[in-house]
């Protein structure tokens, strides 16, 4: 039994920092500009008295200066006297457009201090006399703090959502069809083509450019031993099941599983309506991709449980799962502390851990370690029967949300769903995945927004899963109406369905999830014209940025962006260089506005003069996507 969708014919219309480790091209560095003489350019004196002799060494005399030397007090440069008590020659320097340097007297720069003037570094003379321009950075390198480093140091050097190197991996989704692609897309914000290369431990190797401020789409190869059979699934560890994309400029990554969610013809595999010359997916979602720099070995996992149906007393199971990465050139030990049942490999190397236990595991570079949560034989806590279906409810024993994981050795984690519906007995089924934040990264505050309703005359709500990332964390809202005050522990979490925007304050740092729902949300007679189960993970404020470079997929017809912004802020919102006309909504008392953006598909830039958030997605027959738009990637949680 399939269960993507039911067979039925349905109706569808249609900067910088110098650190250990950054490649650095040329000599430069903080430089005052300045000119010499008087404003009016008449000689000035700049003789200054003192009633009092300044002491530079504090307020004991005794201690005094060493004679001869040329000391400072602010702007004013003084020689001490042969007493070595008293000072002499005192000069404002800045009556004549100078500097006080301490040693120097007026200068017009600091000696030896450097800046950049654009993309060039200038470097001031030792004796502080002169500044000299040094030859301009070359391709793929930035000036800044007077010396060019590479653009993907200058990267490293922050922790964010861009970067040069990344790990992507084609997790659960086993009801795919095999006319669809599992494929990354790498957009380029730079001024200068990036040069992408894409490799796993199997020995696959390919490159690719993408030109300045645009986006390339590019196709990899399903991992079969991750994608998993229909009816079989099972966990494994695969070493080869990681590819890694790496970029001589910073950029940002997606991946899509699959991209499209149509493609012309008849499907050769499972097709409720053969002879149409269409072939849906049915089973799509996407991923914000995070650099190797913000990587760390510490993460909670955010998934749903098992979904478990009854046709005609026949049962039929989709699992959720992790999938922990190997990164490092070194051996990796990983510790997952399990929230649920989980289901062994088909080869025996991986057995089934209950509830509470504890799995270590070796994890070398492209290695994937995909866990699923178990399948029960039994249907439980059933639902009413509907047209032959009863829904099971397998509830947390099946749901690997709040699963620990922590390594040694930085990872990166994916984590969702096989192919789910949401809620349990609602169809269709779609696959759920997002590449989950560090621990470290987690907030207190959120602002989250819904998607726009695929039912417009009776918005259906979104559901709201928060997990905790410490003990007696106490989770609020604005306005209260969404949901009561409650306290989780580490670990813990709630769900709860809303058609509101709202914000989420927590007393520790916690992680938010939103589900878009399925498309029989109000029953199998009332289905919407297009979308289906979607994941994405909440934006702390703390991360906001104010600036983003995000895509939206050319294979979608209908793609939005929701935008949170600090009330009064929101006329300064720039997508692609242009005001936004759109409706501002305030969010509870928060102080925040949303506004929702219609977008078309390729890559997009989007800025404002104070920090906000995004969330982007899409619908299409069937199914939808659903990510973060981008968010900085700050360690600001004390675990």
């Amino acid at each position: 039994m399939n269960i993507r969708t039911r067979t039925k014919t349905k109706v569808v219309k249609k900067s910088l920092i110098s650190l250990p480790g950054i490649t650095i091209y040329g000599v430069a560095a903080l430089i005052v500009f300045s000119s010499c003489g008087t404003s009016n350019g008449n000689p000035t004196d700049t003789r200054v008295d003192y009633d009092v002799p300044w002491d530079p060494y504090g307020d004991d005399p005794a201690q005094g200066c060493t004679p001869g030397a040329i000391y400072c007090q602010g702007s004013v440069s003084m020689k001490c006297a042969n007493d070595g008590k008293s000072f002499t020659d005192q000069v404002d320097c800045a009556t004549q457009g100078k500097i006080c340097s301490t040693g120097f007297g007026c200068t017009v720069c600091t000696p030896g201090a450097r800046q950049c003037d654009g993309n060039t570094p200038v470097v001031c003379s030792p004796d502080g006399s002169s500044q000299q321009r040094l030859d301009p950075c070359p391709s793929g390198a930035i000036c800044s703090s007077g010396v060019c480093v590479s653009l993907c140091d200058e990267a490293r050097s922050k922790n964010s959502y861009i970067g040069c190197d990344y790990w992507a991996v084609p997790t659960a989704n086993s009801q795919l069809g095999s006319e669809f692609h599992y494929s990354i897309a790498v957009a380029n914000p730079q001024d200068m083509q990036a040069n992408v290369r894409v490799t796993n431990g199997g020995g696959y190797s390919n490159t690719f450019t993408v030109a300045p401020h645009s986006l390339e789409v590019f196709n990899l190869p399903y991992i079969p031993d991750l994608k998993l059979t229909f009816q079989s699934e099972a966990s494994v560890l695969d070493p080869n099941g990681a590819y890694s994309i790496s970029s001589d400029v910073p950029v940002t990554v997606y991946q899509f599983n699959p991209l499209e969610y149509m493609v012309n013809g008849d499907c050769s595999d499972y097709d409720p309506n053969p002879m149409d010359g269409k072939c849906y997916s049915y089973t799509n979602d996407a991923s914000l991709l995070l650099p190797q720099h913000v990587l760390t070995g510490n993460y909670y996992v955010m998934a749903r449980p098992t979904m478990t149906i009854s046709y005609m007393g026949s049962i039929t199971n989709s699992p959720g799962y992790l999938a922990v990465v190997g990164t490092s050139d070194i051996p990796t030990n990983v510790s997952i502390t399990f929230s649920c049942r989980t289901y062994a490999s088909s080869d025996g190397s991986i057995r089934a851990y209950s509830r509470g236990e504890t799995g270590v595991f070796t994890l070398y570079k492209y290695n994937v370690l995909q866990i699923i949560s178990d399948m029960p034989s039994t249907c439980i806590n059933p639902s009413p029967p509907e047209q032959g279906y009863t829904y099971c409810n397998d509830g947390y024993e099946y749901d690997l949300t709040g699963t620990r994981i922590t390594a040694d050795q930085p990872v990166a984690v994916f984590s969702g769903h096989n192919c789910t519906f949401v809620p349990y007995n609602r169809w269709a089924c779609d696959h759920l995945e997002e590449q989950m934040f560090p621990l470290e990264t987690w907030g207190k505050e959120y602002v989250v927004t819904r998607a726009v309703p695929i039912f417009p005359r009776n918005p259906e709500p979104n559901i709201w899963k928060i997990l905790s990332g410490k003990d007696g964390n106490v989770i609020s809202f604005d306005p209260p109406s969404v949901n009561p005050q409650i306290t989780l522990n580490a670990g813990e979490w709630v769900e709860f369905e809303s058609r509101e925007n709202f914000k989420i304050t927590g007393t520790e740092g916690f992680m938010v999830a939103q589900f878009m729902v399925g498309m029989n949300y109000y029953g199998y007679e009332n289905a919407a014209e297009y979308g289906d189960p979607a994941m994405c993970l909440g934006i702390p404020y703390e991360q906001y940025r104010d600036e983003y470079t995000f895509l939206t997929p050319l294979t979608y017809e209908m793609s939005w962006v929701n935008v949170t912004i600090k009330s009064g802020s929101e006329g300064g919102v720039l997508l692609d260089g242009l005001p936004v006309s759109v409706q501002w909504t305030p969010i509870g008392t928060s102080g925040f506005v949303v506004g929702t953006i219609d977008l078309v598909g390729g890559v997009h830039q989007i800025t404002a003069p104070t920090a906000f958030g995004i969330t982007v997605y899409g619908v299409g027959d069937y199914t939808s996507y659903m990510y973060p738009g981008g968010l900085d990637l700050e360690k600001i949680f004390i675990i």
